[in-house]
């Protein structure tokens, strides 16, 4: 069997990921060429946030299997290391039963019915913590010899890496089982930590040198390795050498990239120092020309190697980047007391554009409390400090009443502390209460998103309602503050709204339908709880091994009792009620009957038969351990449980609400409430949250633009929403005249080098502010200098393109 470009083409074409992912079909298809063609160890998939790298190595995996499965070999160990808090999500991706979710819908077509790489992904061994090594054991998972040592059984592991480390290892028998198994794939997550040599790197490399391939997990001599990054080019090119070198790239080529790296680093450097020049300064203009020779022609710069810097990357390295198209920025604008918005584009002349914008005025009282407030904390600086930070109770004045209330500095035994204690007090006041105007102006424009997205609903009734993602670091009192003022607001806009809809349908009230609704799904799961009990009697009650708290009270009961009550709560749901208007006639209680059976209760009915019948039964498996099956069904509940439950119109997901957010996130993803999110830092990263959203407003602002990025790429994701909406907007809430102007400036003069930098000059631009890196939470503002804009056209020229090739 000839292994070649047109074998490659065969293999992925049994693997479609479906409509709108090209892209993640090429990364697959250039992985497996550079493992199967060229003959490399292993490869890094380097996507940007949000193309699902996930999913690509999965595919990977499953095609590496198809291949082996074609020569007659086993492929039957595979190892995804990753840390603690992404275990469940690729727990979920690889085996989740809900219906279009997960990597196994892609593997439906007959081809892969009863194909060993099912095998591999119907029963994944999760291991968080060195008591989960127990349970498996306990479970009937036991090491077996082969290759003249004991190995893990065969499966697939997903692991807490910290598990692996020498000392932990030696504590449990499986452990060190993992340690010594003959991988024949392994998947590493987020692998520029281990590129940065962080400990879990020593799993790898226990003398701490990735470039001594003899050593480490399987004594360096596992098959294949994908190591799965967003962010390679934040790596300095010593750690960029790292990463090459976890997936094993061979010697000779490591060497020539390394030269080649440091080289064009050497000559971005040179490029930011004249930043300050125009784009037609000859010096200017010859070092991006120096920088695209280095890049497409020869790395070395010598004359002598006729390959450029980037063919070179691109035989280890795969990344796929997004159209910046898909994005519309705007600033919010207040003007004559009605707020509008005005595009830009992350290449204007932001300045000027800020300048003559009348952003969020900050005046009469709000102004002066904001006056006061500055003096108060120049009052209690160091003389050192002046003019050089803005503290974090300033960074608390110009977001919310209710937070700046909390700061310590008001607490101080200072005249000006009680005078601003006492007036906050009367703001915050509900008899007296006072909007911040950066809440206000929340409130207005996430109000005014929903009124268009509803007649939006009135002119196209087929359509979608788009929902609205809020990023806001502060979750003390402004969090709160905002929940309840948008609460009420749309609450009253989207019960309007169904009341006029049923208004002109002559259908009664909402509160009339809502009664309708809950009476008739009362009857639809009365039936579905007929049945289950007829189908499989009392193996259709929850289990008294079940041991999560939500769980617990519904032992012995019969396991839709646990969903009942949030399924009478979502009928109710304006959201809900809307979403079966605008599809269905619903005017008699057949067809509501008909519409809730549907759309709601048997989503829930074909989770709970998989969960009976694959688990609870009788007979559900004939290969795995009782304890084993109660621990998948009481995890595949609760995720059933979360995606029910039934959350308010204005939902968190923040470290203040860690029991409800996983349902508020789930629900987000859903066309039921929340309509909007309230997101902090907690969750900027490593979570999807595109399916039902396109808004995207900056409540505050990230120094990193890193952080901002991530931000927007929680919705600006492959497959994101629908098609029809074609853009993602993304809105900046601005306070004229403070220093949320400059940090704006800052942030993008330093998104624009950020793109094209690599190693430390891109580290500096995306340093942690001094607030996340220690308590006093004080930011360097006054000390920015501009940065200069580039050019389109000096970005195409320099920029690394290491998007897959579409042949060999």
């Amino acid at each position: 069997m000839k292994v070649n470009a047109a074998y490659v083409s065969d293999l992925v074409s049994k693997l479609p990921l479906g409509e709108g992912h090209k892209d993640q079909e090429g990364a697959v298809a250039a992985a497996l060429r550079g493992m199967l063609i060229d003959g490399h160890w292993g490869m890094v998939l380097a996507d940007e946030v949000g193309f699902g790298k996930t999913y690509e190595a999965l595919a990977v995996m499953a095609l590496l299997c198809d291949h082996s499965v074609t020569l007659g070999e086993p492929f039957d160990h595979v190892l995804v290391l990753c840390k603690s808090s992404l275990l469940r999500k690729w727990e979920e991706e690889v085996s989740s039963m809900q219906p279009g979710r997960g990597f196994p819908q892609y593997l439906t077509a007959g081809h892969w019915c009863d194909h060993p790489v099912q095998g591999l992904l119907r029963r994944p061994h999760v291991v968080e913590r060195r008591w989960s090594a127990d349970e498996l054991r306990k479970e009937g998972l036991r090491g077996r010899r082969e290759e003249g040592r004991i190995q893990a059984p065969p499966g697939l592991y997903i692991v807490n890496h910290d598990l692996l480390s020498e000392a932990s290892r030696q504590t449990r028998l499986l452990l060190g089982q993992l340690w010594r198994t003959k991988w024949d794939l392994i998947i590493v997550d987020e692998a520029h930590h281990y590129a940065k040599l962080n400990r879990p790197a020593e799993i790898f490399a226990p003398d701490r040198d990735l470039r001594n391939y003899d050593q480490g997990i399987s004594d360096g001599r596992f098959v294949h390795i994908l190591a799965l990054t967003a962010t390679p080019f934040e790596l300095t090119p010593h750690e960029m050498m790292n990463l090459l070198a976890l997936v094993r790239a061979e010697p000779t080529n490591l060497e020539t990239i390394e030269k080649g790296l440091e080289l064009y680093v050497q000559r971005l450097n040179q490029f930011f120092a004249l930043r300050q020049r125009s784009p037609s300064d000859p010096l200017r203009a010859a070092t991006v020309d120096a920088l695209r020779h280095l890049r497409d022609e020869d790395a070395l710069g010598s004359g002598q190697n006729g390959v450029g810097l980037q063919e070179l990357l691109r035989r280890y390295i795969i990344r796929n980047t997004k159209s910046q198209n898909e994005r519309r920025y705007f600033l919010v604008n207040k003007a004559d007391g009605r707020y509008d918005t005005e595009k830009f584009d992350k290449l204007d002349d932001l300045h000027e554009r800020v300048r003559s914008a009348s952003l969020l005025p900050f005046d009469g009282a709000d102004a002066i409390f904001y006056l006061e407030l500055r003096e108060l904390i120049q009052e209690t600086m160091q003389p050192s400090q002046k003019r050089t930070f803005i503290p974090n109770d300033l960074r608390q004045g110009l977001s919310s009443y209710p937070q700046v209330q909390k700061s310590a500095l008001l607490r101080r035994d200072l005249d000006g502390a009680r005078q601003l204690s006492s007036l906050l007090k009367q703001w915050n006041n509900p008899r007296s209460l006072r909007l911040h105007p950066k809440v206000q102006a929340c409130v207005d424009v996430v109000v005014g998103i929903a009124s268009a997205e509803l007649e939006k609903l009135r002119s196209r009734p087929r359509s979608w309602v788009s929902k609205v993602l809020v990023f806001n670091k502060l979750i003390e009192g402004t969090a709160p503050q905002l929940r309840e003022q948008l609460s009420k607001a749309l609450g009253r806009l989207f019960d309007d709204c169904v009341d006029d809809w049923l208004r002109d349908l002559r259908l009664g009230s909402r509160k009339q339908l809502a009664s309708r609704f809950r009476s008739e799904t009362r009857l639809c799961v009365d039936r579905l709880q007929q049945r289950l009990r007829n189908w499989r009697g009392e193996h259709s009650r929850v289990p008294r091994e079940f041991r999560h708290d939500d769980l617990h009270p519904f032992k012995g009961r019969w396991l839709l009792d646990v969903y009942k009550e949030p399924l009478l709560r979502r009928s109710q749901q304006t959201l809900f009620l809307l979403h079966g208007l605008q599809r269905e006639a619903l005017t008699s209680d057949r067809q509501i009957s008909d519409y809730v059976e549907r759309v709601l209760v048997e989503p829930v009915e074909m989770s709970l038969r998989k969960i009976i019948d694959n688990y609870l039964d009788d007979k559900p498996s004939q290969t795995l351990e009782e304890a084993t099956l109660l621990d998948l069904a009481e995890r595949e509940a609760l995720v059933l449980l979360e995606s029910s439950r039934s959350v308010d119109i204005v939902g968190r997901y923040d470290g203040g609400n860690v029991r409800e957010r996983e349902a508020h996130r789930r629900n987000f993803n859903q066309p039921y409430n929340p309509f909007v999110l309230l997101v902090s830092r907690v969750g900027e990263e490593g979570i999807d949250l595109q399916e039902q959203c396109r808004y995207v407003v900056h409540y505050d602002l990230e120094w990193n633009p890193a952080r901002m990025e991530q931000r927007e790429g929680r919705v600006d994701r492959v497959g994101w929403g629908r098609a029809d909406e074609k853009f993602i907007d993304v809105r900046f809430f601005l306070l004229k005249g403070t220093y949320e102007e400059r940090i704006f400036h800052a942030v993008m003069q330093r998104d624009q080098w950020f793109q094209i930098l690599i190693g430390s000059k891109r580290r500096e631009l995306g340093e942690l502010s001094p607030d996340e890196r220690n308590d006093e939470a004080k930011e360097v503002i006054e000390d920015v200098t501009d940065l200069g804009r580039l050019t389109p056209g000096e970005k195409a020229a320099v920029m690394l393109d290491l998007r897959p090739l579409i042949s060999s």
